[in-house]
């Protein structure tokens, strides 16, 4: 019943990303982003669980989720919080603990606000988000992006894509070729 052109994306659990370069990470793609976690807790396929940055180090992907979290927190505030089951409450603070373990041991940092969080690992792989605006923020390598979404191509679907208009085709060929389903730009993932 579609019309010819639209892309038909199947129904079942699908994990969305945004994926942030350097030449895109400005003030409004964050405020984009801060909106898609927000406007319903991310509760919809749509919605981002994992923000992969190419940073060079582990100080600035920090700097970049904490500057995340500052726009979070403001765009967070603007949005009422949906109840949450009693075992969803746990599962959350189960995860914000073993977040906060990670800090511990070196392999990543808790970044926790007022109804939103911030998870920072420091490892590359895809993983799902305890959702309800939570979300976690990974390195990546540009030369790396195929292996890691390959593997999860039949659950991928929205990319959130933050990066240079020279940087746009590139990008899209290897997110498309990993297995991203729809390639739009942060603010525009729901």
């Amino acid at each position: 019943l579609a019309p010819a052109g639209v892309k038909i994306i199947e129904w079942g659990s699908r994990i969305s990303f945004a994926y942030f370069t350097k030449k895109g990470y400005t003030k409004e793609a964050l405020k984009g982003l801060a909106e898609d976690v927000c406007v319903n807790d991310q509760q919809a396929c749509s919605a981002p669980q994992v923000v992969y940055f190419e940073a060079d180090n582990k100080e600035e992907l920090i700097s970049f989720a904490e500057s995340f979290m500052q726009i979070l927190q403001e765009v967070s505030d603007t949005y009422p919080l949906h109840p949450m089951s009693q075992a969803e409450h746990a599962e959350l603070t189960t995860q914000k603990q073993l977040c906060y373990l990670d800090e511990i041991m070196g392999k990543g940092k808790l970044i926790d606000g007022k109804g939103c969080r911030i998870f920072v690992r420091f490892d590359e792989e895809l993983c799902a988000s305890p959702l309800f605006r939570t979300i976690i923020v990974k390195p990546i390598k540009r030369n790396n992006l195929i292996s890691i979404l390959r593997p999860f191509r039949s659950y991928l679907q929205s990319v959130g894509l933050a990066c240079g208009k020279e940087e746009i085709a590139q990008l899209s060929n290897l997110l498309y070729a990993g297995g991203a389903r729809r390639i739009t730009e942060p603010g525009l993932m729901m």
